[in-house]
Formats: C-alpha cells, sequence, structure tokens
C-alpha cells in the first residue's frame, strides 16, 4: 500500500508549550503596565489574547478587514490592543472578569 502525499507521516506537525506562549505574551504585553491606569493582569490579557485571535484566525466569522493571519494579522492586532487598552479606564479588559463575557461597549473599540 503506497503512502499518499496527505499521510501523518509527510504532515508536519508543531507543538507549542502553553507555558512559552504564557510568557511570551506576558514580555509582549508588560511594557504597557506604566500606561495603564488599572492594575495589570496576565489573566485578562489572556482572555483577551484568545478573542482576538478568533477574530484574525477563526473560519466560521468572517475577517475584520485587513486583518488576515497570513498578512501579520496577529502582530497589527496586537499593536491596536496596547494602543486601546490603556484608554479603556474602568472597563480594563474585553472579557468580563466575573461572568466571562465579551464586554460589547470595549470591544468595539477596535473598530474606531
Amino acid at each position: 500500500m503506497a503512502h499518499s502525499s496527505s499521510s501523518l507521516e509527510s504532515i508536519n506537525f508543531y507543538l507549542l508549550h502553553l507555558c512559552l506562549m504564557r510568557e511570551y505574551l506576558d514580555l509582549e504585553f508588560r511594557d504597557i503596565e506604566p500606561t495603564l491606569p488599572f492594575e495589570y493582569n496576565l489573566e485578562h490579557v489572556i482572555d483577551d489574547f484568545v478573542l482576538l485571535a478568533v477574530f484574525v484566525g477563526n473560519d466560521f466569522l468572517p475577517n475584520l478587514p485587513d486583518l488576515h493571519i497570513h498578512e501579520n494579522g496577529v502582530e497589527k492586532l496586537f499593536e491596536v490592543y496596547k494602543k486601546v487598552l490603556p484608554g479603556l479606564g474602568k472597563h480594563r479588559y474585553f472579557i468580563c472578569e466575573v461572568l466571562f463575557y465579551l464586554n460589547y461597549n470595549t470591544a468595539r473599540r477596535l473598530y474606531q
């Protein structure tokens, strides 16, 4: 039986260590801590990152305009997030901390 090019042996798999991803996100966003009018919280940054990643790389939702994962969409979104987050005031992060629901009024600022 011949192996086709789509066999498991011919597919590259990539291993992502979540602890390293967590450290990377902290390094990426820790530098905005002095500009925040509220306490920096890595757990909330991770929640927001997951939400923002859905906007860029989800097959079930339309992409945000000009944000495609293969065209540095994640990097662009990081830059927008860093600019928007200090101005959120009392709303803090995009995902509300108690019930884990999307704060629509806060997330809407990504489009402005």
